[in-house]
């Protein structure tokens, strides 16, 4: 199941920057990153209730909005970035940030550990992503 909802929001995720990216030439950057953020947020809480899930405590919900802050944050400068920008450079330019900074954070402040197999994974993927 949980395969299929990574797959299923990945496909959500392609399609809404895509099509953002593209009506946000046309529209101001911020208000189509808030209609896209609204979106998905009802979305969200018109499935979860049908979805089986584990128990989540008052602070996951509040880790869980405040990443919902930051994603809009980003989304919004992201599309502000396509209006005036070659959508070629901006998006991969994001992609690999957006690989590369949890990467780091993780490493350095939050003291993880990575094997290497995860380490050759990563390495291959931040080209793979610019190339793409």
């Amino acid at each position: 199941m949980g395969e299929s909802l990574a797959l299923f929001s990945a496909l959500c995720f392609g399609i809404t920057h895509f099509v953002s990216g593209l009506l946000s030439r046309r529209v101001d950057g911020m208000t189509v990153a808030l209609h896209a953020q609204l979106g998905g947020t009802a979305l969200a809480l018109v499935l979860a209730p049908g979805l089986s899930a584990g128990s989540a405590s008052f602070a996951d919900y509040g880790w869980g909005a405040l990443s919902g802050v930051g994603t809009g944050v980003g989304v919004a400068f992201l599309y502000r970035a396509m209006s005036q920008g070659a959508m070629s450079v901006v998006v991969p330019v994001s992609d690999v940030g957006a690989v590369a900074l949890p990467v780091l954070v993780g490493v350095t402040l939050l003291g993880e550990h990575l094997s290497a197999p995860v380490w050759v994974g990563i390495a291959a993927v931040l080209p793979a992503l610019w190339l793409v």
